[in-house]
């Protein structure tokens, strides 16, 4: 039914007491060297909060890693890429203690 595709769908997130959240959709490291392409529904997207977004695309220089998100509500979706340097265990948890640098992307909703 879906070739070579994951579907994920979330509905009614919510706190009990009203409180404001962030859903994570979606958090990658890539190498330091790679492109990254951002594009949605209203053009290509720099890092920042968007609104009125029906989709989003990240696109890297491996195919295999990209990936397309639908939106079904108006909420905002905040994307951020950013240079990180650390140990690899900010990253991955419980992995060796290795000084690492890695492009990160970020999607929250």
């Amino acid at each position: 039914m879906f070739d070579d595709e994951i579907v994920v769908l979330g509905s009614n997130i919510h706190d009990i007491e009203g409180r404001d959240m962030k859903t994570t959709v979606d958090n990658r490291m890539y190498d330091v060297s790679d492109t990254l392409q951002v594009d949605s529904n209203k053009g290509v997207l720099s890092n920042g909060s968007h609104e009125g977004l029906e989709w989003i695309s990240v696109a890297s220089d491996d195919s295999k890693r990209d990936v397309t998100y639908k939106f079904y509500d108006d909420n905002a979706v905040s994307f951020d890429i950013t240079n990180r340097t650390g140990k690899y265990s900010m990253f991955v948890i419980k992995q060796q203690e290795l000084p690492i640098k890695k492009l990160q992307s970020s999607m929250r909703q």
